[in-house]
């Protein structure tokens, strides 16, 4: 489908719902300031990229009261515009970009996959996303050739994300935020070959968001079995070995992987990793369903809220 025919799919979608807000509002919301408290999901390419799967899910989205998508930014370039529709239904959107897809198994990256990186978060900015998440920014997880200490990867990874940073200002300026994603396991270990850890991290990105899915603790049935726990301590865990001016946000397990450990139904394993987040006075969660299939989340999220009504609002203040 061409850029003009999405767009044009959208605008017809948006001017229906922008003249009731007028109606309502004045005017539609226009602002992209990031949310005080995440409550969030993510948004694959080719959902973004599909006018008739976009407005679907956007309007269960905005009905439920999510306030932020992660959105892929490759391998397709996002249309034009998309960034707007995001606003004008009260999203706050963030650009994921893949880095090395399935970690990385050589000492530095090419200069041609960096090429590729920079492009699509420069892109992502000139689009107008005010935050990039940086995901595989990390050594594959035991396959690589080469030999290193633990702080020579740690060296190499942030200044890969600093580089990553510094020769794309020019298209996004000082007041993007950058965010990069981490292994579930990083926030409880001291140290980690895969080139992450949370105090090195927390020197180069704004944002950190622990892959905390319970159902990837593999072999620890104590955290498999105990989503709340799994995520109320990884966060903690997170937020005590990180900077006060990071932010922790908790990827969280939308899919039914290993839920049956827990004893729970896959909507309450749903809420308990979100209860999990608020109670660690982070600054949110984003679930994660690659089919974005969110009937069970949005109902797990509508229950949540109901119960943190008070606390959720004051955040909001």
């Amino acid at each position: 489908m061409s850029k003009f025919v999405f767009f044009t799919a959208l605008m017809f979608f948006l001017g229906c719902k922008s003249s009731n807000a007028s109606e309502n509002n004045g005017e539609a919301k226009s602002s992209n300031s990031a949310p005080s408290f995440y409550q969030g999901v993510y948004v694959s390419n080719r959902t973004a990229s599909t006018p008739k799967l976009l407005q679907s899910l956007v309007a269960d989205l905005k009905k439920a009261g999510i306030n932020t998508v992660i959105v892929d930014a490759q391998p397709r370039k996002l249309p034009e515009g998309i960034i707007d529709y995001f606003k004008l239904n009260d999203l706050y959107a963030i650009a994921r970009v893949v880095n090395f897809e399935g970690g990385l198994t050589s000492q530095f990256p090419s200069k041609e996959r960096m090429k590729s990186i920079k492009a699509a978060v420069s892109y992502s900015c000139l689009q107008g996303f005010k935050e990039i998440n940086l995901d595989y920014i990390r050594y594959s997880d035991g396959g690589w050739d080469f030999r290193a200490s633990f702080d020579k990867r740690y060296e190499n990874i942030t200044g890969i994300i600093s580089e990553i940073r510094r020769d794309t200002l020019k298209d996004c300026g000082q007041d993007v935020q950058f965010g990069a994603d981490i292994f579930g396991r990083v926030p409880f270990i001291e140290n980690d070959a895969i080139g992450q850890r949370v105090e090195n991290f927390a020197e180069v990105v704004d944002n950190l968001y622990p892959m905390l899915y319970p159902s990837h603790f593999y072999g620890l049935k104590s955290r498999v079995g105990d989503p709340y726990t799994t995520v109320l301590e990884g966060m903690q865990k997170t937020i005590q070995r990180s900077k006060p001016t990071t932010s922790a946000i908790a990827w969280i397990q939308g899919f039914q992987m290993h839920i049956g450990a827990s004893g729970l139904s896959y909507k309450d394993y749903i809420k308990a990793q979100m209860q999990a987040t608020l109670d660690a006075k982070s600054k949110g969660f984003i679930v994660w369903n690659a089919h974005n299939d969110y009937g069970t989340t949005l109902n797990a999220f509508l229950e949540f809220k109901k119960q943190n009504e008070e606390t959720l609002s004051k955040l909001n203040q």
